[in-house]
């Protein structure tokens, strides 16, 4: 059961990949935050489907945070509840807490 709980979830998959852009003007926002989305809309449909909460974007919703923890969500958020009630450890995407 131990094996179970800690393995990756897309463990089935050969490779790991993510897309990042970067630049340093501000006027080029839209056109290199559209590149990547773009960029990853066009590999999407050869990948497992599963995914790395670390490479989540912060204006995603909370669902693919849900999907990438699958069947142990409930379990990690009973968890989050008892020791971080106040979410403190939040830099990345997380789990909130109930309260």
């Amino acid at each position: 059961m131990v094996a179970q709980l800690n393995k990756i979830r897309a463990a089935s998959a050969a490779f790991i990949g993510g897309v990042a852009a970067m630049w340093e003007d501000v006027g080029f926002d839209t056109e290199h935050v559209g590149w990547a989305r773009e960029t990853w809309g066009r590999i999407k449909p050869y990948s497992t489907g599963g995914n790395y909460v670390n490479f989540q974007m912060p204006d995603e919703g909370n669902s693919r945070t849900v999907a990438a923890y699958g069947a142990n969500y409930d379990r990690l958020r009973q968890v989050k509840d008892a020791c971080d009630p106040h979410n403190f450890f939040r830099t990345n995407r997380n789990i909130t807490p109930t309260a």
